[in-house]
């Protein structure tokens, strides 16, 4: 089989021996089945086995070749300038002009400004165990080789003479890298284009953009400070503050709105709703350049509040009645705003119902009363105040109704009727 080896111009080969490049002046070399050619230079070839010159040459020896009844395969260590980037010329013009070859570019989509990646040509649908070519380009030119079979004798990639044969089922690839360049804004694209050949086989592969995405970022909220402590209505400014690594604004939000909440805003006031467990919530949902930050929570123990009682000095004089009671006065309030509940420690004297501020009398003397509050979810309990009120004793009259005349009967007796006493007394 005729086979073409890079050089600038043609050398002779001994009849029979296998084409390797000659050393000393750079030049095309071709060995047909034996046959020597004499030495033919090039015209000013501008790169290697690029020139317009060089390519027509070689396509034009190679449809020569024909009578042999062999293919010649022009190129054998690499090409460029055949992939859409240069107006998709493709290998057609020492090739079949047929496209049957399948063949695809595969790697990342998106690629953040400065960064690089894998990329791999993808070959399928040619001759089984053959040589593969292939020209890889970049609207950017920012390529690299990943392996030995290829190179970059310019702005593109393209195969090496170092084989690199298709499988058994006429299957291969190429993979090299690409980096987006720096500075990039996002949104900004870089295309790659790729033609590749086996046989008389060739196509291009669909253009591929690459994207530079949005930025990501990430959120940063330190342990808050805590426990706190619950009042009613009391707040608490988040401390320390979260902060974005993109310098945007945060928001923050309640996850926990029966124990604390916050405007949902980039507000840091907290405000307290009741003891336990309050977790806020540190958000950024981006924007045209960053997307959204993984939201971070933080907990901050709320306490149960402290409570205390107003009990004043009682104003109340009561006098002693049978069945008789009075009220409070001034009654007792907890800061709490929860319910007193009252109690007396001197039954004796007086009891205290269940409910309310009425107070029964029991007996003259000095009545004790304890008012508490015991406290809920929210509240701890209070310290409980005690209040005395002396209970005089009371007045009485005595009912003594006129009685009838009596006659006198010597060592006689009567009785006094209808009298009595207010208190009951004897």
């Amino acid at each position: 089989m005729p086979r073409w080896v890079h050089r600038n111009a043609f050398e002779p080969v001994q009849a029979g021996s296998i084409a390797y490049p000659v050393v000393g002046t750079p030049g095309w070399q071709l060995r047909v089945n034996g046959l020597s050619f004499a030495r033919m230079r090039l015209l000013a070839p501008s790169r290697r086995a690029t020139g317009k010159g060089a390519t027509a040459l070689a396509c034009l020896l190679a449809g020569s070749l024909a009578f042999f009844g062999n293919e010649a395969i022009a190129y054998s260590s690499g090409i460029t300038g055949r992939t859409n980037k240069d107006g998709g010329t493709g290998c057609g013009s020492c090739h079949s002009p047929n496209q049957t070859l399948v063949v695809s570019i595969t790697g990342p989509s998106t690629l953040a400004a400065g960064t690089s990646a894998t990329y791999t040509v993808n070959i399928s649908g040619g001759t089984a165990s053959t040589k593969m070519g292939v020209n890889i380009a970049a609207s950017s030119n920012n390529l690299s080789e990943s392996s030995t079979y290829l190179q970059k004798p310019d702005d593109d990639l393209t195969h090496t003479s170092t084989d690199l044969n298709t499988s058994g089922t006429g299957a291969g690839s190429f993979t090299f890298t690409f980096t987006m360049p720096s500075g990039l804004a996002v949104g900004s694209t870089r295309t790659l284009y790729a033609a590749a050949r086996v046989n008389t086989e060739w196509n291009h592969a669909t253009n591929f953009v690459i994207t530079v995405p949005k930025l990501n970022q990430t959120i940063t909220f330190p342990a808050q400070t805590s426990p706190r402590t619950y009042s009613t209505g009391a707040t608490f400014s988040i401390s320390p503050v979260a902060t974005a690594s993109s310098g945007l604004a945060i928001t923050y939000t309640s996850d926990t709105p029966a124990v604390c909440t916050t405007p949902g805003t980039t507000s840091t006031t907290v405000t307290m709703q009741g003891a336990g467990t309050c977790t806020i919530r540190a958000n950024q949902n981006g924007n045209a350049t960053y997307n959204a930050a993984p939201d971070v929570t933080r907990s901050i123990t709320i306490n149960k509040g402290n409570q205390s009682i107003t009990f004043g000095s009682q104003v109340v004089t009561p006098s002693f009645a049978t069945g008789g009671s009075f009220n409070l006065s001034p009654a007792a309030t907890a800061s709490s705003g929860l319910a007193i509940v009252y109690s007396s420690t001197t039954s004796g004297i007086c009891t205290k119902p269940s409910s309310g501020t009425l107070v029964n009398m029991v007996a003259a003397g000095l009545c004790s009363i304890t008012a508490a509050q015991p406290g809920d979810a929210n509240w701890n309990a209070a310290l409980s105040v005690s209040r005395s009120i002396t209970i005089s004793k009371g007045n009485q009259t005595i009912t003594f109704p006129a009685q009838s005349n009596k006659a006198f009967v010597a060592g006689g007796t009567f009785s006094v009727s209808g009298v009595s006493a207010s208190s009951g007394l004897a």
